[in-house]
């Protein structure tokens, strides 16, 4: 179910959105998938995976821009001209994020064959 009230003031007026069916769609699913594991299981197959970026990403030139020992499911480096890097890891199936001179990486229960 969806509640929606308007908001007061301008915002309220001129903000205007619609809900994404897309995203209520994947989220009928995932939100089940994720309650099944646990958000606790799914925090402690990722952080060994977090570990080995924070130890590998710097021997490679990237610097760490999320502190090594955050809980955050998002790591993020910094690389000058980071982008020019996009092609390979597209052509070796790495999808994380790429920009001009950072990367993203979201490591999770989908990276590995865990049996999740």
């Amino acid at each position: 179910m969806i509640d929606w009230k308007q908001a007061q003031g301008a915002g309220g007026y001129f903000e205007v959105g619609t809900v994404s069916n897309t995203t209520l769609a994947c989220l009928t699913y995932s939100l089940d998938y994720i309650l099944q594991l646990g958000v606790e299981n799914i925090q402690a197959h990722r952080q060994p995976m977090m570990a080995r970026l924070h130890k590998e990403m710097p021997r490679l030139g990237f610097e760490p821009m999320t502190a090594s020992d955050s809980k955050s499911p998002i790591a993020a480096f910094a690389k000058k001209d980071a982008r020019a890097l996009a092609p390979r890891l597209r052509s070796a199936k790495v999808d994380i994020a790429v920009y001009d001179n950072r990367v993203r990486i979201s490591p999770s229960v989908y990276n590995s064959s865990c049996g999740y």
